[in-house]
């Protein structure tokens, strides 16, 4: 695999795991969240990845930002959703997140595609793999196939912090694909 410049990238395809987050933070930062609620919120919304410091959150919105391209699917959008729900647990607060959110991603030109279950099964190779990871993982990689995130390319990679599923799927069909810890500590 060609070595990952981050610099070069132009391309992100955005799972829920490695956008989630970016809405908490954002979400923290515009509410005028106290250093520790807005911590609190993010090992919430993130847990099992071992970014915790405010610093590595910050390197994330960074590189977020200065990609030309940020992409991600309905199914994910859907989801986004549904962790508000469950990690602000006030339904004040959970509309007001969603509000700020819808803005965040909306801003920052983040496209949405929506991939309908029957054409996710029009891939042969995303068919066999989908009942094992579900419609997002699914999606997710389909909007990578279509965008030519192969192996061998450096102008974009799939970006997630799940490494049971999404990931390890991509990197057996042969796409770029990193873990958001990994690509963090790459830019250190």
């Amino acid at each position: 695999m060609v070595p990952l410049d981050t610099a070069a990238l132009n391309t992100l395809v955005l799972d829920t795991t490695a956008l989630f987050p970016l809405l908490v933070l954002a979400y923290a930062k515009h509410t005028g969240a106290a250093l520790a609620r807005r911590n609190q919120l993010l090992r919430d919304a993130s847990p099992g990845t071992d970014l915790v410091t405010p610093q590595e959150w910050e390197r994330w919105l960074a590189l977020f930002g200065h990609a030309p391209r940020r992409l991600t699917t309905a199914y994910v959008v859907a989801e986004l959703y549904g962790l508000a729900n469950r990690v602000l647990r006030q339904s004040d607060e959970c509309s007001r997140f969603w509000q700020l959110s819808v803005g965040f991603l909306l801003e920052n030109r983040v496209e949405e595609r929506a991939y309908p279950l029957a054409s996710i099964q029009d891939w042969p190779t995303i068919a066999a793999v989908h009942p094992r990871i579900g419609p997002a993982d699914a999606s997710l990689i389909l909007l990578a196939m279509q965008e030519g995130l192969n192996w061998n390319q450096t102008r974009g990679v799939l970006v997630t912090a799940d490494g049971r599923t999404l990931h390890r799927e991509a990197l057996h069909l042969r796409l770029r694909s990193v873990l958001l810890q990994e690509l963090l500590r790459e830019r250190e």
